[in-house]
């Protein structure tokens, strides 16, 4: 047995959980080391399990106690133990001490006599709980990692992942500006212990308390840890290329509005989503090809909106996708809306996003709502009515109501004219098949997928947010039930349930005629097809016999008194040529042809992939080499030696974008530096409570693919090339990115699986440890139980 009152002079090797802290009492400069007692296994069974036997007489024995794990193997460099083992805090008797020491023991699960125990004071003002990393592991990111808990008052919350709002905080190792109060100094204590064990691999447990004290809980090697990616001269390089790029962005290129840049993962477009955080070359300049240079502000105007067209709505940092907030704000504007009117929404609206970041996800759905009256009854929004008058506020509602009679008229509607040219698109696909000529195939290839397909994609989109948005307005003003809501929503059958009806009565050689073309990564080479890789997505286990799914809500009749709201709602709209049961189907009708649209589009896209493999083939490059390049390159003559030296460059570069930890909202170029992962409120879909075993799917998994029946599947992001999932009997699915109006809310809604979309890194990263989730959506839970 030891008492810290007599620490030894610190040390530079790591001991115990005990010892360690016992070296570093009373040495530190950026945080205090409680004092313990602490002894062995041995020598608590030879004291007979009394307290009193160990004749101790510190005054800090008669607070509060907590009694902690020291086991001979925690705190190894290979393996940490985390969280494994048993802490018990609250002592405040002798035989409720003698208790917790013995259930600490126990808890071992072994004979080991040499196992510690260490008994030290119960913080009684701690406000904060956390982790600190010296690295981000994975990826030996030169980053310090913060993970915390504020809230729950657990001191074990992270570290067992029982709390409901970890927080995650990411603090480059060069950044120029440290975050200020306790993590500022939790840095401080992390770049001291670095001094102190030589290292700069270290993992710590810590706790802020409400009076601005930091104490060291535990100190570690940091397991998991992988060779770095690229140099820190390159990672710094990249950094400060980001700050600078936003930098120059901040005066608005015409006919952009607003005094300030903002900057978002997932926003309009959300490329998080489609392309994902760190896309390859190819995929990335596909998707700006396609769809973020042009598509999206050309379908806009063409509705009514504010012209911003020849402005780019995405940008690369570092090899990051960046939508510029700025833009899709300008560009949500109806047209009529004057220049100096439209400047200050643009402005109100980046205040309000700035306000609660955790909408970046959800900017149309939580920002722009707040003035787009889609009912008679409901109010203008309060927070409103300050930079903009009523009046103007009243003006705007009117604009958008004009603008969406506009797209909506069941006679000359614009969307009318875009299912007409999606409906050529198969035809027109075909012709350009034809050609011999891989390069030009490419080209008509891609002419082709913009005039027809994601070009009234894009409007398409635009008229199933307007559906949804109507929907919602019936549901909050109390026309429709959240259940009638849901029925709507599942009676829109889509393109995801003739995808499951097909698996189940086509053969093989049928189904995958239909719909071989689809693969997960729609932008994505090296995302194999459906005809390329059966097996993984259809494995032989999946009988085709097995009934498609858990029955989904057909939908419902109108009551006369839903009759009546609903034709109120209409005349306000001027949209009373519907009849309230025409309007319900128009909204079906919608959903359905956004998902659609976009799936014509994406059989053109997916051939349009195969080509640019052709292209490459004939000039002796791999997929992964074609990966690395612009589709520009591809359309022009490929010089072999500058081909050569371009992807050498390419793949050293994408080696530093995996290195980014990136801010999901930038308002600011420190933001690159140093930034906290926003709150997130998640879509959960369906009112059902299931609990089960996790299976996490990741591209990085290569071709073998974990059985997911009667599992909560967990996964970065999907698109419509996931619909392989819906043919097994998946418990529900968990996703990072995501939100409302994705392809998985549509399915999930459709299919009546449950699910949570969107939930943030925190959350994402607690569900990919569970052994075993209970996913509550009446509740909004997701806890792990395992």
């Amino acid at each position: 047995m030891n008492s810290t009152s007599l620490a030894a002079a610190p040390q530079v090797e790591f001991e115990s959980k005990a010892g360690t802290l016992a070296r570093l009492f009373g040495k530190l400069e950026h945080a205090t080391v409680l004092p313990q007692i602490s002894f062995t296994v041995d020598q608590w069974l030879r004291s007979g399990g009394r307290w009193t036997n160990f004749q101790c007489n510190e005054p800090w024995l008669d607070g509060a106690l907590i009694v902690r794990s020291s086991a001979t193997t925690e705190d190894q460099p290979r393996c940490s133990g985390a969280g494994r083992f048993l802490s018990i805090g609250d002592i405040s008797n002798e035989p409720d001490l003698e208790r917790a020491i013995s259930s600490v023991i126990a808890a071992y699960g072994d004979a080991r006599v040499d196992h510690e125990v260490l008994v030290q004071p119960m913080l009684q003002d701690a406000s904060v709980y956390g982790v600190g990393l010296s690295y981000s592991p994975a990826e030996r990111a030169p980053y310090y990692l913060l993970n915390y808990d504020a809230t729950s008052g657990r001191h074990d919350a992270v570290t067992s992942g029982s709390s409901t709002d970890i927080r995650t905080c990411y603090v480059a190792r060069n950044a120029r500006i440290q975050p200020g109060g306790w993590k500022s100094r939790v840095i401080k204590l992390l770049k001291e212990l670095e001094g102190i064990f030589s290292t700069e691999e270290l993992d710590i447990e810590f706790d802020a308390s409400r009076s601005g004290e930091l104490y060291l809980l535990q100190v570690r090697p940091l397991t998991g840890v992988s060779n770095p990616l690229c140099s820190m001269a390159d990672h710094k390089l990249a950094l400060q290329n980001a700050a600078a790029r936003f930098s120059s962005a901040q005066k608005a290129p015409a006919p952009l509005l607003g005094k300030r840049a903002i900057w978002g993962l997932m926003a309009d477009w959300n490329p998080a989503e489609i392309i994902g955080v760190r896309p390859r070359p190819l995929s990335y300049s596909l998707y700006k090809y396609l769809v973020t240079d042009n598509s999206w502000a050309e379908k806009r105007f063409e509705y009514g909106y504010r012209d911003v067209r020849g402005v780019p709505l995405m940008h690369s940092v570092g090899g990051v996708p960046y939508i510029d907030v700025r833009a899709s704000f300008s560009s949500l504007i109806p047209r009529s809306i004057s220049d100096d009117f439209a400047a200050r929404l643009v402005d109100w609206y980046g205040d309000e996003l700035l306000m609660q970041p955790q909408w970046h996800d959800k900017i149309e759905a939580r920002v722009l709502s707040c003035v787009e009256s889609l009912s008679p009854t409901r109010p203008l929004d309060s927070r409103l009515l300050g930079p903009v008058s009523e009046a103007e506020c009243e003006a705007l509602a009117a604009a958008q109501r004009q603008l969406n009679r506009n797209i909506l008229d069941r006679s000359d509607g614009h969307w009318l004219k875009d299912i007409a040219l999606v409906s050529e698109l198969p035809a027109l696909h075909a012709a350009q098949l034809r050609i011999e000529d891989s390069r030009e195939r490419l080209r008509g290839l891609l002419s082709v997928c913009t005039s027809h397909g994601t070009l009234p994609f894009a409007g398409l989109a635009r008229v199933a947010f307007i559906a949804a948005g109507f929907l919602q307005s019936m549901v909050r003003d109390g026309i429709l039930s959240d259940r009638e809501r849901a029925a709507v929503l599942s009676a829109a059958s889509t393109i995801s349930s003739t995808v499951l009806h097909d698996f189940h009565t086509l053969d093989e050689s049928r189904f995958m005629a239909r719909y071989g073309h689809m693969r997960p990564s729609m932008y994505d080479i090296l995302s194999p097809r459906y005809d390329d890789a059966y097996q993984r997505y259809f494995p032989e286990a999946s009988a085709r016999a097995r009934p498609s799914g858990p029955a989904v809500n057909t939908g419902f009749s109108l009551s006369a008194r839903q009759h009546e709201l609903i034709q109120g709602l209409l005349v306000f709209h001027h949209l009373d040529d519907y009849t309230p049961d025409e309007f319900m189907a128009l909204i079906g009708h919608a959903i359905r042809w956004r998902e659609q649209g976009k799936f014509l589009f994406s059989a053109t896209l997916s051939d349009l992939l195969e080509t640019c493999k052709a292209v490459g083939a004939e000039h002796d490059l791999s997929v992964e080499d074609v990966s690395y390049l612009d589709v520009e390159h591809l359309l022009s003559s490929l010089d072999v030696g500058a081909t050569g030296d371009m992807l050498r460059a390419r793949r050293h570069r994408f080696n530093v974008t995996r290195s980014l930890k990136v801010p999901p909202l930038v308002s600011a170029p420190e933001d690159f530096y140093s930034f906290e992962v926003p709150r997130h409120y998640p879509t959960y879909i369906s009112q059902q409570k299931v609990v089960g075993p996790v299976v996490t799917l990741s591209e990085r998994s290569g071709l073998s693919l974990p059985e997911i029946e009667g599992k909560i599947v967990v996964l970065e992001a999907a698109d419509p090339g996931y619909d392989w999932i819906f043919t097994h009997r998946v418990l529900g699915f968990i996703t990072l990115y995501g939100g409302s109006n994705s392809h998985m809310a549509i399915r999930a809604a459709e299919h009546g699986v449950p699910a949570a979309l969107g939930v943030g890194e925190s959350i994402y990263q607690v569900c990919v440890s569970a052994s075993v989730l209970e996913l509550d959506c009446m509740a909004e839970q997701i806890i792990p139980v395992l």
